[in-house]
């Protein structure tokens, strides 16, 4: 609801629209949170965006290991880092 309230102080948008910005916003975050995922975004002078990212723990490698991602992560089992994504969010399962 904060998140909300500050969409609508910061674009002037109503609060319907603002709710439910700030669902897609929580849903995208919780669907970083366990893989890499694409979404598109609008930048504040209108213009839309497409990006890929993650807050998973397990794909980004803390700054103090040197040796890389864990082995679980490498090319072979790929498909442990690129699941789909759809969770009401405009969003994309990474090629």
């Amino acid at each position: 609801m904060t998140l909300a309230w500050a969409i609508v102080r910061e674009t002037g948008m109503g609060i319907g629209d603002a709710l439910r910005m700030s669902w897609k916003n929580f849903k995208l975050k919780t669907a970083m949170k366990q893989s890499v995922v694409k979404f598109i975004y609008r930048k504040v002078g209108g213009e839309t965006r497409t990006a890929s990212g993650t807050l998973s723990e397990l794909v980004i490698p803390s700054h103090n290991n040197a040796m890389g991602p864990p082995a679980s992560l490498t090319r072979a089992s790929s498909a442990t880092t690129t699941p789909s994504a759809t969770h009401g969010v405009h969003s994309e399962s990474l090629t």
